[in-house]
């Protein structure tokens, strides 16, 4: 079946989704800042984000550095975040636990969910924390 090609005022919802998404790479929470209701964004976010158009788009936007230095430096944060979000939900034969646990932890950090304690302390609350991840993958269906 074939798309029918996006209106001007769709192209430019569509972009200012697709900056959005970059932002945490969530295409619920992109929707709403975009514009969209709550329950309009639950029904069609995901619609939105698998259009062509909106692909590209952000595949672009992942592969364009900005031109100042401050905007450079929260679009390379933002493809460390990507990167870590992306090895957080691996869950190919190539991927393992440590390394999902790794990028997690990585990912906390970054949103501060978890501070820079002394080392016995991060070992520690590190250890919970893949011992909660593996009750967790234990619960899911094969």
């Amino acid at each position: 079946m074939m798309q029918q090609p996006l209106s001007q005022e769709d192209v430019v919802f569509c972009d200012l989704f697709c900056q959005e998404y970059l932002k945490d790479f969530n295409a619920y929470n992109a929707a709403l800042r975009a514009g969209m209701i709550a329950e309009v964004a639950m029904e069609f976010s995901t619609q939105l984000f698998n259009l062509p158009y909106v692909q590209q788009k952000i595949d672009e936007l992942k592969r364009t550095p900005p031109e100042n230095a401050s905007a450079r430096l929260g679009f390379n944060q933002r493809k460390v975040e990507q990167l870590l979000w992306e090895l957080a939900h691996d869950r190919s034969e190539k991927s393992s636990h440590s390394a999902r646990v790794t990028a997690a932890m990585g990912l906390a950090r970054i949103h501060k969910l978890v501070g820079h304690e002394d080392e016995a302390d991060a070992q520690t609350k590190q250890e919970s924390l893949i011992q909660m991840f593996k009750e967790f993958a234990q619960k899911l269906p094969a």
